[in-house]
């Protein structure tokens, strides 16, 4: 014979079945909270076709396959790079610039060097290269640029690009290179992921107050 279910068993099995139905709710709608976080950081432009790359410092790997992808394809012509100071290992004896290391990867990549132009100041923040091209574009005027950078740090170059350059970042293009240790669908679900995404919404946070 069938065992029937009290009334208080049955209360209890609809609790439980409404506890679970809005955890896995609130789970789903969890992730796609932190999608949209993510996804909101990238503010890339839907196309890209321009003189020149601007690749920003920081991220050379990912950013110097990307633009080395751009000139293969035909969407930038040549490269203007930045990069702080010197590179040191661990024994504090000084290497290469990370210019110097960001041009030597182009070079490993296929990229001529007449298609390679240093800046010649050194720049420690995107605000830095900001205003190097502003100076840049002062004496190269009417040059189509592509700022090349991770696709997480296109939102907070844009409005660092606007502050400084005014009405000339309008015509400015913004390229996202992929980020291989994590992307907008899953930047939580590792450590590098997270500590890179929880910053970058930091400093973007940090610019919309400065703004």
């Amino acid at each position: 014979m069938a065992r029937r279910w009290s009334i208080k068993g049955r209360l209890l099995l609809g609790l439980l079945f409404v506890i679970v139905a809005a955890a896995s709710w609130g789970w789903w709608d969890h992730v796609r909270l932190l999608t949209a976080m993510g996804s909101y950081l990238n503010a890339s432009s839907p196309t890209v076709n321009a003189e020149l790359g601007f690749i920003l410092g920081g991220g050379r790997s990912s950013r110097a396959d990307y633009g080395a992808k751009l000139l293969k394809e035909g969407r930038v012509q040549r490269f203007l790079i930045s990069g702080a100071g010197e590179i040191a290992d661990v024994d504090g004896v000084a290497l290469l610039t990370e210019q110097q290391l960001l041009e030597g990867m182009l070079q490993a990549l296929g990229v001529p060097n007449d298609r390679i132009e240093r800046l010649p100041e050194e720049c420690q923040s995107t605000e830095d290269e900001a205003k190097a091209l502003k100076r840049y574009l002062t004496e190269h005027p009417g040059t189509s640029v592509v700022v090349i950078t991770n696709d997480y740090h296109t939102r907070r170059s844009r409005w660092l690009f606007d502050k400084t350059l005014g009405s000339e970042a309008n015509s400015l293009q913004f390229a996202g290179a992929p980020t291989a240790s994590a992307c907008a669908n899953d930047w939580w679900k590792s450590l590098q992921g997270s500590y890179t995404y929880v910053l970058e919404m930091m400093k973007l946070a940090r610019e919309s107050v400065r703004w």
